[in-house]
């Protein structure tokens, strides 16, 4: 979630048939943590990941309130002064921040008190973005370094198993065994079921550098920029159908 405002605020559709995208403002939190560049929830808790002033971590288990259980910072227990986190995926007990100097895995188990278990060796002179998790499988944008695929069945120790070779990877997405990555103007469409031999499958050709993807209910949808939102139906996901262009 790109650009978001200091202001982390929970918006509840209100549905009726009268007003169905009437929106109601039920909480709000003004953290230390500024310059908000990704959030995620995993069970009950939702990880703010902020450039400046670290990382911001919120139990949100009573619908529509906020409870700020801490404010966290990557060096304070895993080393690596100066660390500016950016994107965050989470699973089960732990949460996997790509950084301003490496990828870090940290120990959620309690969310009041992460703590670090370090950065991933081979990470640390990486330009770092977006990240996805399915399964035992954790993929992270390297840019021009393409995107970087890794085992974790062993959680806390994410193991290498490969690269999938990019011009310039700004975002991936996996889902159903592929992953689907943002290339400059491109959407690569790979196999990743062999993590150890991943496939490049198919490649869609758009009309603006792709910014950020999303895959729901076969759907996959490009943000564009300044060339909206492009939508393609994955029924088969060897052969992406182009649907529509929203204007954004």
């Amino acid at each position: 979630m790109k650009n978001i405002s200091i202001y982390i605020i929970l918006l509840y559709c209100v549905l009726s048939t009268a007003y169905p995208l009437n929106l109601t403002l039920t909480d709000f939190h003004n953290p230390a943590a500024n310059h908000i560049l990704d959030a995620e929830v995993v069970d009950n808790v939702l990880i703010i990941s902020a450039m400046i002033q670290g990382i911001e971590f919120y139990d949100v288990s009573n619908s529509g309130i906020l409870i700020h259980l801490t404010n966290f910072h990557l060096a304070s227990s895993g080393g690596g002064g100066g660390t500016k986190s950016n994107c965050v995926r989470a699973l089960g007990n732990y949460a996997y921040f790509t950084s301003s100097n490496a990828l870090y895995v940290v120990n959620i188990v309690n969310p009041a008190n992460p703590q670090s278990q370090g950065s991933i060796a081979g990470t640390n002179n990486l330009i770092l973005e977006n990240l996805d998790i399915e399964g035992n499988i954790l993929a992270v944008c390297a840019h021009a370094d393409g995107v970087l695929l890794y085992d974790i069945s062993n959680p806390q120790n994410p193991s290498y198993t490969g690269t999938i070779e990019t011009n310039n990877a700004w975002a991936v997405v996996l889902s159903g065994g592929y992953a689907y990555i943002a290339d400059n103007e491109n959407i690569l469409i790979v196999n990743v079921n062999d993590i150890y031999s991943p496939s490049l499958i198919s490649e869609l050709q758009t009309t603006n550098a792709v910014k950020d993807l999303v895959v729901n209910n076969n759907y996959l949808y490009a943000a564009l920029g300044s060339g909206g939102v492009a939508i393609y139906d994955l029924v088969d996901p060897q052969n992406p159908q182009f649907l529509d262009n929203y204007n954004t």
